[in-house]
């Protein structure tokens, strides 16, 4: 079912190259080419018309997120997905690795002398990463939240939830080394104070992967918490083994000393136990205690961060299933030029179904007003192009763009071709359409000058097949194949006509403009989509039909009108 249909069609030996399901024979539909003007106005004026941006905010679409509060302090607070706080929360996150790395290693193997240096890189980095956590203090007092799927930026809800979460830890953290005590105690104390920064990195990195939508920044986020452990530990286990003499690390480096605890901690922790390291105190003996029963807890980190970028490139499921596609091909002995079509049609039906498919689990989860809303946001651009759903009932528009299909036609797959039973509206969401027929006159609807000649290009926006909402049994007068990688959206005329019967007033309006159709005084040509440009605006000697607009002309007959 991956395959698109002009694979199908060539799959199995002796089918047919018609990529439709069998059909009957049909009788085709004459449209009117003229037809007299009469203005008609529209029943439906009591429903609520559904129309562009506007409409979607006041009806509540998920694309345009209104805070509750819209108070003038509403207007210098900060929106937490907004571009530059995403920038900041990078920033933040430097700033916590800066604090992190420097002060253990300051306070451990320079005996805490760096704090109170001005000239010292040490001693900036620590400054500059106060500062940077001051301003974020400030900056999240001012920063909004979402609460049920609500933006909330009231200014005093903000100051509350922040000074009720986290505002007594940032401001204990904030306390700076150098107006502390040079007692050893006081600078520990104040240390564990700083470290609880470390628990804003794992959010930090949550919300930046979950803005930017990306799957990259987990490995990053796991490699990032993995060794910041490992220094932590690291710097302590110097530090129950006896702090280094400040001559000592004058004479043979600092560097040298954290190499050899970064060494024991790894080398434990791995249970590789060389024995050339081992704890000289019972301090030391008991934190190699707790390190031990901490290895599990590293070593199951490490192996699911790695499993999560390794499991795609040593077991791809994705070559699997080609791959026994590939070995029922060669069973029943296909060519092996069709073998390479199957296996890069199906390549690249999976890659484009990554891009551009939600998996249907997920959409089922939704309430279903949230499906129709997310359904009519996708769709909105194209399809309420189309006139015949210009104006109409938001209700309706809604409940119908959830049974819109999708398709996906790779370059070169036959999309609709001459001659078979039109039972869906095919809606150009991406890509470009070649259009042709045996008889040019069948063009002539799609044209916006009459004089042009040869085949049609129909790219984003286009539509055809739209007659199969008022008659069944027709055929397509055009074949349409894809130029490039193209994706579709399709309404199954009976899916159309189930949600109708749903809306009386839509239902008969529906049927009262189908009965002019049938009696000519009404038009299927005025739906067809113009190739070269949009559609005519509607004037005194011109009919636009829409069931649901304003501007719908028929003649008038005994019978009412649409």
């Amino acid at each position: 079912s991956m395959l698109s249909p002009s694979r199908m069609s060539s799959w199995g030996a002796g089918v047919s190259s018609n990529p439709s399901r069998p059909r009957q024979s049909t009788v085709q539909l004459q449209l009117v080419s003229e037809i007299d003007e009469l203005a008609a106005e529209s029943v439906l004026a009591s429903e609520t018309p559904i129309e562009r941006s506007p409409s979607l905010v006041r009806h509540g679409s998920i694309s345009s997120i209104e805070p509750l509060d819209s108070s003038r302090w509403a207007k210098c607070m900060v929106k937490p997905n907004s571009h530059l706080r995403l920038l900041w929360d990078v920033a933040v996150i430097a700033a916590i690795i800066a604090t992190i790395v420097v002060a253990p290693i300051a306070l451990v193997y320079h005996d805490g002398s760096v704090f109170s240096s001005v000239a010292d890189s040490m001693a900036w980095a620590l400054h500059t990463s106060d500062a940077i956590w001051t301003l974020n203090i400030f900056i999240s007092l001012r920063t909004g939240f979402f609460e049920e799927g609500r933006l909330l930026l009231d200014p005093v809800i903000v100051a509350k939830k922040y000074a009720q979460k986290s505002l007594l830890v940032d401001l204990l953290s904030l306390y700076p080394f150098c107006l502390s005590s040079a007692a050893l105690e006081a600078r520990l104390c104040l240390l564990l104070f700083k470290l609880t920064r470390m628990l804003r990195i794992i959010p930090l990195f949550s919300r930046l992967q979950r803005e930017f939508r990306s799957t990259m920044l987990l490995p990053v986020k796991v490699f990032v918490s993995v060794m910041l452990l490992v220094h932590l530990m690291s710097c302590a286990w110097r530090l129950a083994q006896g702090r280094v003499d400040s001559d000592n690390a004058d004479s043979i480096g600092w560097g040298h000393f954290y190499v050899e605890d970064a060494y024991w901690v790894l080398m434990t922790m791995t249970t590789v136990g060389y024995g050339d390291i081992s704890p000289q105190n019972t301090v030391a003996r008991l934190y190699a205690i707790f390190v031990m029963m901490m290895s599990p807890i590293f070593f199951g980190t490490i192996v699911s961060g790695l499993t999560h970028v390794t499991k795609e490139t040593f077991a791809d499921p994705v070559e699997t299933r080609i791959a026994e596609a590939a070995r029922f091909m060669a069973r029943r002995g296909v060519s092996q030029h069709l073998q390479r079509r199957v296996e890069h049609n199906l390549r690249q039906h999976i890659h484009q179904e990554r891009l551009s498919a939600i998996d249907p689990d997920l959409i089922a989860m939704l309430s279903p007003s949230v499906q129709r809303e997310l359904a009519l946001e996708l769709l909105s651009s194209i399809v309420l192009r189309f006139p015949l759903f210009r104006s109409a009932p938001y209700s309706f528009v809604a409940e119908l763009a959830t049974t819109f299909a999708w398709i996906l036609c790779m370059s070169g797959d036959s999309v609709v071709e001459e001659g078979h039973i039109v039972e869906e509206a095919h809606f150009v969401m991406h890509g470009r359409l070649h259009i042709d027929s045996t008889r040019p006159e069948n063009l002539l609807k799609h044209r916006a000058r009459i004089m042009e000649e040869g085949p049609l290009e129909f790219g984003v926006g286009a539509w055809f097949g739209e007659a199969c909402l008022f008659r069944s049994g027709i055929t397509h007068k055009l074949s349409a194949t894809a130029l490039v990688d193209t994706e579709m959206a399709t309404l199954q005329a009976s899916q159309y006509h189930r949600i109708a019967e749903k809306y009386p007033r839509v239902a008969e309006q529906h049927k009262n403009l189908g009965k002019a159709v049938e009696e000519k005084r009404a038009s299927i040509q005025q739906l067809a989509y113009k190739a070269s440009g949009p559609l005519p605006k509607a004037s005194t000697s011109s009919f636009r039909i829409s069931l649901y607009g304003r501007d719908s002309r028929v003649r008038p007959s005994a019978t009412p009108t649409a």
